[in-house]
């Protein structure tokens, strides 16, 4: 897969895309990764990723790797990367928030019956975890502002958010 868009002050950039992997790079016009002292840049594209549909995980809700959730306005995707990082992207290629977990070996994010939203290995080892356990029936959601947060089921009140 590729696209091309314009950076303003770099000129022309192509974004490559694997769409079995979901990985790809990103090359500005006329440079190479060998020589340009590192312009390129590696991402993982939002593109080729499995959209659930929904801006919400319930209670033993799931997300797998390629599988992402976005904000009702579809401007934030929450990922979970094949490499075990769960990251939010703002219009699909921006990073915004990761949750430093990449080659942990993270398979599952997972918004458990207890309220706590986990990511675990594939022997279901946690390797992250919100820490709101104990709140029986929370939800995760991407809010339209990119934010994510963790709510209690029955007063709303947040229990968990990146800001």
């Amino acid at each position: 897969m590729l696209n091309n868009a314009y950076v303003p002050n770099k000129g022309a950039v192509q974004l490559v895309c694997d769409v079995n992997t979901g990985y790809g790079h990103s090359q500005y016009s006329g440079m190479n990764a060998d020589t340009d002292g590192g312009t390129d840049r590696d991402f993982n594209w939002v593109g080729g990723a499995n959209d659930l549909g929904t801006d919400t995980l319930f209670g033993d809700d799931e997300l797998g790797p390629r599988d992402l959730i976005h904000s009702s306005n579809s401007d934030y995707q929450l990922l979970l990367q094949t490499d075990g990082n769960l990251v939010l992207y703002y219009q699909g290629v921006q990073a915004t928030w990761a949750s430093q977990t990449d080659g942990s070996g993270a398979v599952h994010a997972l918004m458990q019956l207890d309220g706590n939203f986990v990511l675990y290995d594939s022997g279901w080892n946690a390797v992250w975890d919100t820490g709101t356990a104990g709140n029986s029936n929370a939800h995760v959601s991407i809010q339209d502002d990119g934010n994510l947060v963790v709510y209690n089921y029955n007063t709303t009140a947040a229990l968990w958010a990146l800001w």
